[in-house]
């Protein structure tokens, strides 16, 4: 889909992956609206987006664990930009520790965030899009998309129900103009472990793994391609696919797996 002229949405937008999607979108010439909790964090990047030249049409609060405010975000986005062309569900909260000590009301929590909220953003936003024809949603997954690691179950659980999500929409969707990809970071270097609900021990405590703006790029080449899937750093692929053939490897490895993969990063990433 050509991105330059598009009405795009962006959730999670105030940092991070989100921040530098709605810049990265800008600059190719896309109408941005931006969403977030944050309305000091979402002016501070709505005035880099116009810095760099891009067009910020409207910066919309939203709080996406409530689904009276999604389906309002979308509303306000549609009629700030004549139509969201694109929807890029990035909003997510990681949930970490032992399955047998989350609390369920964070596990309820986490999955109102990572999966209810962009299957009702993508409800309210589709109609436009399947009347025009055209359209794309993004869906941020991750590498626990398709690898579940002990510590983040309750993280995966909602990745992988999001990639289910997203492949299902995809095939439902075939022919009507309108497209879905899944985007799989595997660590990037953002807080997004200091903002996780759970037990953060074993995991790194400061942003490391590729830049955000990596995963921005990977978003608008999806876009522009009509991608199913990509992963962020790519060779992510590969180890997702050698899990597949050989999953009692990561069986073996676990938690201590976990846990000297989380050190190696934090040293050398």
């Amino acid at each position: 889909m050509k991105i330059e002229g598009a009405g795009v949405l962006v959730t999670g937008a105030s940092r991070g992956i989100g921040e530098a999607t709605a810049i990265e979108l800008a600059a190719r010439g896309a109408r941005v609206t931006i969403a977030a909790r944050s309305q000091p964090e979402l002016d501070r990047v709505a005035t880099a987006i116009s810095a760099a030249g891009g067009t910020c049409v409207a910066v919309i609060p939203t709080d996406v664990s409530d689904e009276a405010q999604v389906k309002a975000m979308v509303g306000a986005a549609d009629e700030a930009l004549g139509g969201v062309d694109i929807l890029v569900n990035n909003a997510g909260l990681g949930l970490n520790g032992p399955v047998a000590e989350i609390d369920p009301a964070d596990l309820h929590y986490v999955f109102q965030v990572n999966l209810f909220a962009p299957h009702v953003a993508t409800l309210a936003a589709l109609p436009g899009m399947l009347r025009g024809r055209r359209g794309h949603i993004v869906n941020v997954g991750s590498v626990a998309s398709h690898i579940a690691t002990p510590g983040l179950g309750g993280y995966s659980s909602t990745k992988f129900a999001l990639k289910a999500l997203s492949d299902v929409l995809r095939a439902e969707l075939q022919g009507t103009g309108v497209h879905v990809s899944l985007i799989c970071p595997g660590p990037i270097a953002t807080h997004f472990v200091k903002g996780a609900r759970g037990d953060r021990g074993g995991l790194p405590q400061k942003p490391v793994g590729a830049p955000a703006s990596d995963v921005a790029r990977c978003i608008a080449r999806a876009i522009s391609r009509n991608t199913a899937e990509a992963f962020v750093p790519a060779y992510y692929q590969a180890l997702v696919g050698a899990n597949s053939v050989a999953p009692q490897v990561m069986r073996v490895a676990g938690k201590r797996g976990m846990v000297l993969a989380s050190r190696f990063a934090e040293r050398f990433l």
